[in-house]
């Protein structure tokens, strides 16, 4: 997964804040934010007694703020269509990967509090997809 977060790093320009393994509080000048989860990873079919197809699922959590509520819905689109831009620029990160295929989204998610600035969260769940010698789960084949 390495390899995923280096690519959401390209990102840094518009994201001034580009976590991984989520469970923090983002500061209002750090926003937009972009914040990679990592799943577990499953093998999900045997190719031969040393070669494993393993899938992994992320979950990319983008957070923005507008000047106006009637800017966010722009606003988080605008950072979502970043995000997916980078992710399917090549599916397979440099050979790393078999493939990254957009599965699902969730959200928008807005703050609770009426006076707050006008802020909302989209995750963005992605399959990752490689084969991998069974011996050595780090080599990718």
């Amino acid at each position: 997964m390495a390899a995923v977060f280096a690519r959401l790093q390209t990102l840094a320009e518009d994201f001034p804040t580009i976590e991984r393994f989520g469970n923090w509080a983002v500061p209002d000048s750090a926003l937009p934010a972009l914040e990679m989860e990592d799943g577990e990873e499953e093998v999900v079919g045997r190719l031969s007694n040393r070669v494993d197809k393993v899938e992994t699922m992320i979950r990319l959590t983008v957070t923005a703020r507008a000047a106006s509520d009637a800017e966010i819905g722009q606003t988080i689109n605008a950072a979502i269509a970043k995000v997916q831009a980078v992710m399917g620029a090549e599916p397979t990160f440099g050979g790393v990967l078999q493939d990254c295929l957009y599965e699902s989204s969730m959200g928008p998610f807005l703050p609770d509090d009426p006076g707050a600035p006008p802020t909302a969260s989209v995750v963005l769940i992605y399959r990752l997809r490689r084969i991998q010698s069974g011996r050595d789960p780090r080599a990718v084949v």
